[in-house]
C-alpha cells in the first residue's frame, strides 16, 4: 500500500524496521518516520516527498532487511482517529470516508489533485472524530462524459444549467470537477460537517449550491486556488523540515543553499541566488523556476557539493533586519509603457524588462509612486504602467521588498497596529482588488485570525504576509532583452 503521514499499520512497522537507524518500530506514519524516508529517498536518488509509494517500496525491498514481512511486527496499535495529523491510509479513509455510485465512487475521489484530495481526508478524520459519522461524497471528478451527462439533463428539463433536483451544473469544460478541485458532499445540512470542511479551506462558494465544496475565492479569482492549497503545503513543508525557498525567503536555510551553490552566503534569496538556483536546476534536468521545492532540494542533498558543504560548514550569518543591497538592476528609466520598462543599467546597456508591474519594476508589493516611497533606498523613480497607473521602480527587487516590509512593519508604520483585516483593506482597497480574496490569502498564509493585529505577528509570520502579497500582486518572473549595448565609452 501507499503509505504517508497519518498511515498505521504493520506495513509501516514494517518499513520502519527497514530503515532501521534508531527510528521507533510504532506501527505509526508520525514525522519522525517520513524524515527517515526522505532521508532513505535522497540517498536513493528517489523523489524525497516523503511518501512510499512503488517506487520507495522497490528501494526498500531491495536494502538489506527487506526480508522482514508484517508478521514479525509488533501487534498493530488500536487506531486512534485523533491523533492523524495530515492524511490517512486506505484503510483510514475507508473508516472517515463514504462514497456514492458514480461521481461520488472512490475511484473518482482519488482522481482529485492531490492537495486537494489531502485536504477533504483531514477534514474527513474531523468530522468523524468529532461526530464519530463519516463524510459522505457525492460527487468528485467527472470526466468531460459525466458533465456533459448532467448538463443534457438540465438541457432536456428545460432548465439550462439546473437539474431536475434544482442544483446547478456548469457547462462541460467549466466545473472545477473536471478539474478535480471540488466535490459535493451529502452531508452539507450538518454544521459540523460544514464547519470541519471550513476549518481545511473548503467552502460552499456557489450560491444555490450547498454540497458543493471548493477553495474559498476561486469563484472570484480561479487562479489563486492553487496557490492557496499549495501555500497551506509550504506551511507544513517549513514546520516538518526544508521550506520552499523563493525570491524574498531568508534564514539559514537559504544560507544552506547558497553554500552548497557556491555563492555569497547572505541568508537572503535574492537575484543572485534565483540565478544560481535556476543555473542548478539545468543542470541537473529539473524545472528552471528558481523556486527550491522538494526535487530541488533532493538534487541539492545529494549533489557533490552539498557533500563538501557539510565537511567545511561555515557559521550562519544572522539573517539581517532588512536584505542587504545587491548589485543594481536598474539604474535608470529610458521609457515605460503598458507591459514594458526600458532602463539603463549600471554598466549602460538599455535593457526592455516585459512582464507585470511587481516584477518589471522590482516592485513585488504595487507601491505607488509617493511622497513616502520617494524616500525609500533603492528609489529610482516612477514609470506609467498604463491602465493601471504610475507605480514606484527600484534598483533590485531587495530594494522593493525592503520598501514594502518598512510600509507595514516599521515602528511608525501606520498599519502596524490594524488587524489583518483593515490592513489588506486599506492596503488593497476592493476598487483594485478583490480585497476579501487577499484577506484569505494572508490569513491562509500567516495562520493567524484576520483580526490580529499586525505588530502581534511574529517574524516568521510576517515574511510569509510579505511573502502571500507577492504572489497576491502578481510577482512572477518576465523576460529582460538588451535593446542597446553600451559603447563602453565615456
Amino acid at each position: 500500500p501507499t503509505l504517508r503521514i497519518g498511515s498505521r499499520g504493520p506495513e509501516v512497522g514494517r518499513i520502519q524496521r527497514i530503515i532501521g537507524g534508531g527510528l521507533k518500530i510504532d506501527n505509526i506514519f508520525g514525522p519522525e518516520t517520513k524524515k527517515a524516508v526522505i532521508d532513505f529517498q535522497i540517498k536513493n536518488k528517489l523523489n524525497p516527498d516523503g511518501v512510499v509509494g512503488a517506487n520507495t517500496w522497490g528501494a526498500l525491498m531491495t536494502s538489506g532487511p527487506a526480508a522482514l514481512t508484517p508478521d514479525t511486527q509488533q501487534p498493530t496499535p488500536k487506531d486512534d482517529i485523533s491523533k492523524s495529523t495530515t492524511t490517512t491510509s486506505d484503510t483510514d479513509v475507508k473508516s472517515v470516508l463514504k462514497f456514492g455510485p458514480r461521481t461520488g465512487s472512490k475511484a473518482n475521489f482519488e482522481k482529485l489533485q492531490d492537495a486537494f484530495q489531502e485536504k477533504i481526508e483531514q477534514a474527513a478524520i474531523d468530522y468523524n472524530k468529532r461526530t464519530g459519522k463519516q463524510l459522505k461524497i457525492s460527487s468528485a471528478f467527472r470526466n468531460p462524459a459525466d458533465q456533459q451527462r448532467l448538463w443534457d439533463a438540465s438541457v432536456r428539463a428545460g432548465t439550462p444549467g439546473i437539474q431536475p433536483n434544482g442544483i446547478p451544473v456548469g457547462r462541460p469544460g467549466s466545473s472545477k470537477h473536471e478539474k478535480g478541485l471540488a466535490v459535493d458532499i451529502d452531508n452539507y445540512n450538518d454544521p459540523r460537517a460544514v464547519a470541519a470542511m471550513n476549518r481545511q479551506g473548503l467552502y460552499q462558494t456557489v450560491k444555490n449550491d450547498p454540497p458543493h465544496f471548493t477553495t474559498l475565492g476561486e469563484k472570484y479569482n480561479s487562479p489563486n486556488e492553487m496557490r492557496k492549497i499549495i501555500n497551506s503545503i509550504e506551511i507544513r513543508e517549513q514546520k516538518q523540515g526544508n521550506p520552499t525557498l523563493r525570491m524574498g525567503s531568508r534564514g539559514p536555510s537559504v544560507t544552506q543553499v547558497q553554500q552548497i551553490l557556491g555563492i555569497t552566503q547572505t541568508g537572503v534569496y535574492d537575484n543572485a541566488t534565483r540565478q544560481a538556483v535556476i543555473n542548478f536546476q539545468k543542470n541537473n534536468n529539473l524545472t528552471a523556476d528558481g523556486t527550491v521545492g522538494p526535487n530541488t532540494w533532493g538534487a541539492l542533498s545529494t549533489s557533490k557539493s552539498a557533500t563538501q558543504a557539510s565537511a567545511t560548514q561555515q557559521p550562519v550569518r544572522a539573517p539581517a533586519t532588512q536584505q542587504p543591497a545587491q548589485e543594481k538592476e536598474i539604474d535608470r528609466i529610458v521609457k515605460s509603457g503598458p507591459g514594458f520598462i526600458d532602463v539603463g543599467t549600471i554598466d549602460g546597456d538599455i535593457q526592455r524588462r516585459q512582464g507585470n508591474v511587481s516584477w518589471r519594476m522590482n516592485n513585488p508589493g504595487n507601491l505607488r509612486d509617493y511622497p513616502w516611497t520617494k524616500k525609500q533606498p533603492g528609489y529610482v523613480g516612477s514609470a506609467n504602467a498604463g491602465a493601471s497607473g504610475t507605480f514606484a521602480v527600484f534598483a533590485t527587487p531587495e530594494d522593493g521588498f525592503n520598501a514594502k516590509k518598512q510600509l507595514l512593519f516599521s515602528p511608525s508604520s501606520k498599519y502596524l497596529n490594524m488587524t489583518i483585516n483593515d490592513a489588506i483593506t486599506k492596503y488593497a482597497p476592493e476598487t483594485e482588488n478583490k480585497t476579501l480574496v487577499y484577506i484569505d490569502a494572508v490569513v491562509k498564509a500567516t495562520n493567524a485570525s484576520q483580526n490580529t493585529p499586525l505588530n502581534r505577528l511574529t517574524p516568521q509570520q510576517q515574511n510569509l504576509m510579505l511573502d502571500a502579497i507577492n504572489r497576491m500582486e502578481g510577482y512572477k518572473v518576465g523576460s529582460i532583452t538588451t535593446i542597446q549595448k553600451s559603447t563602453g565609452t565615456a
